[in-house]
């Protein structure tokens, strides 16, 4: 019986902002660590994700055989959710390694729909090597627009936030699916071994993706194509797509929930 990601038992999901299911057996982590391993023999310091590689056909080529791997028990979990652009993040001690608190980036609209990321871990996670932290709930307390170039909301205030984050301890193959609008953030990893996930979006199959990125007051809506944030630099703005509309906004910064 599927998981419908959409409609899971007492909500959870909504209420919470993530949740987290089986996912992938020993074989398919030992085969995603491999194929890791083979396209980055050197340790990359810090954190690192394959999808900011400068080289874009390296990034389509990361996301294409995570997808290989993922896709097929995807569509195990959801009839109503496409899987979307994959990456490998990696988190070394080496270098620096932490994520501050942040929202994901719209990619729908969210008066109308929810989008996801999907986050494996293909070794187990705890807060020594630096697992995603979450704020149970967060994801409903405002409505806010956000993209390459638009500030976060909750930027003043993150310092306040730490006493309220959560770190999700999870074992390889565990996945967690949370919403583009949960506040997250992940510390260093202060062990010796590589911290590896992959994470990949979800979006409604029956809703349109967008990019969003600031000019002056206005926020510009974009209709997303698949992998535009593969094959492009998304930090210099969109060269391609075509305009939705210009959307007036005061890019709020929020001094408490």
């Amino acid at each position: 019986m599927k998981v419908l990601i959409d409609e899971i038992n007492d909500n959870t999901l909504r209420e919470l902002g993530y949740i987290t299911i089986p996912f992938l057996n020993s074989d398919e982590l030992r085969e995603l660590n491999h194929k890791y391993s083979i396209f980055h023999p050197k340790e990359m310091e810090g954190l690192y994700a394959s999808a900011h590689h400068q080289d874009f056909n390296f990034r389509i080529k990361m996301s294409t055989l995570i997808r290989g791997i993922i896709e097929s028990k995807f569509k195990e979990i959801s009839d109503s959710y496409r899987l979307l652009g994959s990456s490998f993040l990696a988190k070394s001690k080496k270098g620096n390694g932490l994520l501050s608190p942040h929202q994901d980036w719209n990619l729908v609209d969210e008066s109308e729909f929810t989008s996801y990321n999907l986050w494996v871990p293909l070794v187990d996670v705890n807060s020594k090597n630096g697992t995603i932290q979450i704020i149970k709930g967060s994801h409903l307390w405002h409505s806010t627009l956000r993209g390459p170039n638009i500030k976060s909301a909750y930027h003043k205030i993150e310092k306040k936030l730490m006493p309220l984050f959560t770190p999700i301890e999870i074992s390889a193959g565990i996945a967690l699916i949370y919403d583009h609008r949960l506040i997250h953030y992940s510390d260093n990893n202060q062990t010796p071994e590589n911290r590896l996930v992959t994470v990949s979006g979800l979006s409604p199959k029956i809703a349109t993706n967008y990019y969003y990125f600031a000019s002056g007051k206005y926020v510009n809506q974009y209709y997303l194509e698949d992998d535009f944030y593969l094959r492009n630099n998304i930090f210099e703005g969109n060269k391609t797509l075509k305009l939705k509309q210009k959307i007036e906004y005061s890019f709020p910064q929020y001094d408490c929930k």
